[in-house]
């Protein structure tokens, strides 16, 4: 500042800045401590390793002995079918489970020779 009044005001005003910074952050950790001194620990939570198989699911055809469905082994099951037996489902055309339909199939309309209604699902006359 070399004798300029102004500046020598304006470094005072940083030196008091900073030494009240100081003290409020001497009066926090004090005030912390005496709190709860768990509350000054800065130490992050350790996550446990999550494991993936190579295809980013649960499970795959190759490492599941069973039904690999939805990222779960079912080893106790070797179909989708039975899988989605278990839970009260079906399976579905497009491989996955869903809910058990009590309409009556194509085949098992031909199979009565009367043919299916894609409107009522049911079976009906031909002619």
């Amino acid at each position: 500042s070399a004798g300029n009044p102004s500046a020598v005001s304006e470094g005072r005003k940083y030196i008091w800045s900073s030494l009240l910074g100081i003290l409020l952050l001497a009066g926090a950790y004090i005030i912390l401590n005496t709190v709860n001194p768990n509350l000054l620990n800065l130490n992050l939570p350790t996550l446990s390793p999550v494991q993936t198989s190579s295809s980013g699911l649960g499970c795959s055809p190759s490492s599941c002995n069973g039904t690999c469905y939805g990222g779960t082994c079912y080893p106790d099951y070797q179909n989708l079918q039975q899988v989605c037996q278990s839970k009260g489902l079906c399976a579905t055309a497009s491989g996955s489970c869903g809910p058990c339909s009590t309409a009556p199939s194509v085949q098992s309309c031909q199979a009565q020779n009367l043919c299916y209604s894609i409107t009522s699902h049911t079976c009906i006359s031909c002619h």
